[in-house]
């Protein structure tokens, strides 16, 4: 035939060979370095905070070094000591050398005081749980728990270490009391403040002979200062008595051991 054919022997692809890849193979490095290495965790810490548990607010109590629902009692035959506080104006709270509060001021700090100690133990089961808080133990930042009662051997101590931080808090509560033995202590370190420190405790609170509490109590038992004991922060007895013995001190400070 003379006629050309229409029809080439093949037909001409109107596509590419491959399909081109809209994703690089390779991102350029202005890219990469903007980059994470490594995917951000959306888990908290394991270390306890304030954060995950409960903010403690004591409210007019921040003016007080001791308070007293029941009696408070000196049995030294000189003074014992309230400094940098004031202590509860009571007919019943006699031998304390100090500032003592009005009336007005020392039914706030109890309201206060009451509240902010419900408030607190009620989120007790949000805290860190632990067993073992004795002597020899040291605490990093945080919120505890122990379901049992605290005791401090003697001659022993629980460190407090705020790792550097000076805003760093420890809640520590118990379900039973909190007891110090003789010669025993609370050592705050790398930058641990008294009135960050705040014990919760269902019970009493006994600071034996020679030994040394820190920080904010408040407790629904009875508070006992044997004799040359001090307390650095405020014994808040909201439901009960408070006994200090001969050479004994409640003091809003630090105490440096």
């Amino acid at each position: 035939s003379r006629l050309p054919s229409r029809s080439p022997s093949t037909q001409p692809s109107l596509l590419p060979s491959t399909k081109p890849s809209f994703i690089p193979s390779s991102f350029p490095s202005s890219v990469t370095s903007r980059l994470p290495s490594t995917q951000p965790s959306l888990l908290p810490s394991s270390s306890p905070s304030i954060e995950q548990c409960i903010n403690v607010d004591i409210g007019s109590c921040d003016s007080f070094a001791m308070l007293v629902a029941a009696a408070g009692t000196c049995t030294s035959s000189t003074p014992c000591n309230i400094t940098n506080g004031e202590y509860s104006n009571k007919a019943d709270v006699t031998g304390f050398s100090g500032t003592i509060a009005s009336v007005n001021d020392t039914f706030d700090c109890l309201s206060d005081a009451t509240a902010t100690y419900a408030a607190t133990y009620a989120k007790r089961t949000t805290f860190t749980q632990v067993t073992d808080i004795l002597g020899g133990k040291t605490l990093t930042p945080g919120c505890y728990h122990q379901n049992a009662a605290i005791v401090i051997d003697a001659s022993t101590t629980i460190t407090l270490d705020a790792e550097g931080d000076t805003n760093a808090v420890f809640v520590i509560a118990a379900t039973g009391a909190l007891t110090l033995s003789a010669n025993s202590s609370i050592v705050l370190l790398n930058g641990t403040m008294y009135e960050n420190i705040f014990w919760v405790i269902e019970g009493a609170v006994t600071v034996g002979a020679g030994s040394t509490l820190q920080g904010t109590t408040l407790l629904i038992g009875a508070l006992t200062l044997q004799e040359n004991s001090k307390l650095c922060g405020r014994g808040l007895a909201h439901v009960a008595a408070v006994t200090m013995h001969s050479a004994t001190s409640i003091i809003v400070g630090d105490c440096v051991l």
